[in-house]
């Protein structure tokens, strides 16, 4: 076990793991911002070096890791085997732990703890407890908010490695929606890049295809890292003149979002972002899938409104989640639609109306912001909060 600095531990093991939370009176992962306690963290834990294969049952298509790894990795190894997972979050970049504790999911698929199947647990106290499949407490720990210990190791059960055929197409907003049920029930992926202020969307949407198929690899989809980078220049003036947010959408759209694309490949390989991206900046909200034509009818009318003076940024990812039994899962027994947008450029009045706009149409927060929530607003928002936190009190007894 070693620090890095004086309030910060690298740990490559799960005994080192144990001891450093034992040891301390409030710890913290340190590229995450929750902790098992919500106090200023007294150490950091860097798990960065806590990224190994604990095995690989191939029986079963099963691979145990260990919870620094990164998604990356993660999908490279599980690629290797032959096998693949449905859901796959667009930044592949982030922890897997991380990517848990915030629910990471990918599009017309469930959260990435839906794949899980067993998990090894550090409580507050430094013990261990291991949650298997067949455990009550399995629908709590899959997107825990981090309140359940720290992840040591983690085991996903996998399926046969498939190819996708996925196609990028630019459509009217108003065009798109008339089709959306038809597209959530037709494709096996599906993902929409909105662009606020052009009536444009950009669609993503694809299907397994035969793997005794002919077809020949197609020219790649946009390049995350190519629209990173221009982002940056094409945004950076915005701050002083918030109205040029739809200027520097339009220019967006023009050089990466208006032609036809398509590619062949694994969900990994076609629909992944293999550039680091933060997400100190992203909001997501989410609302039952039959609410959305009218929702973004409404959001428009506001958008397009003088007076309210209001600008959002491009792209707005929209991703589809298929329902679950995760207890606090945006997804728990109803198809919800996920929202996320980018406030870095955003003026201060644009984020307040717009959120507001979200919770006055019953949208409710996810992913991240729900690690920032205290007891009382989770209650409020998710019914099966109660529920979670009897779970939470009786993991360790």
């Amino acid at each position: 076990m070693k620090s890095i600095n004086k309030n910060t531990v690298v740990v490559k093991n799960e005994i080192e793991l144990q001891n450093v939370i034992a040891n301390n009176t409030s710890v913290v992962l340190a590229e995450q911002e929750s902790s098992l306690q919500n106090t200023n963290p007294s150490v950091g834990i860097d798990l960065n070096s806590y990224n190994n294969v604990v095995c690989i049952n191939r029986a079963k298509k099963e691979i145990t890791v260990q919870s620094g790894i990164s998604l990356e990795k993660l999908y490279v190894l599980i690629e290797a085997c032959g096998w693949s997972i449905p859901c796959i979050p667009s930044n592949s970049k982030q922890m897997l732990c991380n990517a848990i504790n915030h629910g990471a999911h990918g599009s017309n698929g469930q959260l990435l703890g839906n794949y899980i199947v067993n998990f090894r647990l550090i409580s507050a106290y430094g013990k261990c407890k291991e949650i298997k499949e067949e455990d009550i407490e399995i629908n709590a720990v899959k997107f825990s908010l981090g309140k359940l210990g720290i992840f040591s190791e983690i085991t996903f059960r996998c399926e046969e490695k498939a190819e996708f055929h996925i196609t990028a197409t630019s459509q009217k907003t108003e065009v798109w929606l008339t089709t959306l049920e038809e597209s959530i029930d037709t494709y096996d992926y599906l993902k929409i890049n909105w662009f606020p202020h052009t009536k444009y969307m950009y669609i993503q949407k694809g299907n397994k295809i035969d793997k005794s198929s002919k077809q020949k690899k197609k020219r790649s989809l946009v390049h995350q890292k190519d629209i990173q980078n221009k982002k940056k220049s094409i945004y950076g003036f915005v701050k002083k003149n918030p109205k040029a947010i739809v200027r520097a959408n339009k220019i967006l759209r023009n050089l990466f979002y208006r032609k036809s694309k398509e590619q062949i490949g694994s969900l990994y390989t076609t629909t992944t972002s293999r550039t680091a991206t933060s997400n100190k900046f992203k909001t997501s909200w989410f609302l039952p899938v039959g609410l959305l034509s009218s929702f973004f009818q409404e959001l428009e009318a506001v958008l397009v409104d003088k007076d309210q003076k209001v600008y959002m940024p491009a792209p707005v990812e929209i991703n589809f989640l298929q329902k679950d039994s995760i207890l606090m899962s945006p997804a728990y027994q109803q198809d919800v639609v996920v929202i996320n947008y980018e406030t870095e450029y955003m003026s201060e009045h644009s984020v307040v109306v717009i959120n507001q706009f979200f919770r006055d149409k019953g949208a409710k927060p996810c992913g991240e912001q729900l690690l920032h929530l205290s007891d009382i607003d989770l209650k409020k928002l998710y019914p099966n909060y109660k529920e979670f936190q009897k779970l939470t009190n009786t993991l360790y007894t």
